[in-house]
């Protein structure tokens, strides 16, 4: 039996960021000899241009969710790829604005084998979110992050899509369903 080999960090060429607060991309750099370097070398690092360029100068009240030294360490290398709205990346890979969260958040879709599956990052952080009012008190838009779910939440259900949640500790993703007028979650098991 031929036991394939590990990926190693230098085989990846591709990092999409949904947006670069540090609890969504602080993989994307590491420290080696005391530096902050690119974790993944050979990468293009995605994000929208206008994500990049407010992190480079947030605001007071969200400052202490970008790590510029980090962000600096990707530009050094001319990693970034920086994109304006809405894109396919790859066939059946795609990017959607969905503003609210900050200005120029991203969701991340994969599509194939007749099912997508969303990474709506910070748009639905919990299947606590589901429901329209119930927003995040770090979104800077929270007016906006309502017109994005009342946008997305059709488009989720009505698809059929598998929704990934980032923050929820207890359920990593789920489809939605709407019952009763109500919209209910139904687990799915990522590993199978």
């Amino acid at each position: 039996m031929v036991i394939p080999s590990l990926i190693q960090r230098e085989d990846i060429n591709l990092v999409v960021n949904t947006h670069l607060h540090f609890d969504h991309a602080g993989g994307n750099t590491r420290l080696a000899n005391d530096r902050v370097v690119p974790n993944f070398p050979n990468a293009q690092y995605i994000v929208q241009r206008g994500e990049l360029e407010h992190a480079n100068r947030p605001t007071e009240r969200d400052r202490a969710s970008y790590f510029t030294d980090h962000l600096q360490a990707i530009s050094k290398e001319g990693l970034w790829s920086l994109i304006d709205g809405n894109q396919e990346i790859l066939p059946g890979i795609s990017v959607e604005r969905i503003p609210g969260h900050n200005a120029d958040i991203q969701a991340i879709k994969i599509s194939g084998g007749a099912k997508t599956l969303a990474f709506v990052a910070d748009l639905l952080p919990t299947r606590h979110h589901i429901q329209l009012p119930w927003i995040m008190a770090y979104d800077l838009y929270p007016l906006q992050t309502l017109e994005t779910k009342r946008q997305w939440l059709p488009r989720i259900i009505e698809g059929g899509w598998i929704v990934v949640f980032g923050h929820d500790p207890d359920v990593a993703a789920a489809t939605l369903h709407q019952r009763g007028g109500k919209i209910e979650i139904e687990p799915v098991d990522l590993n199978h």
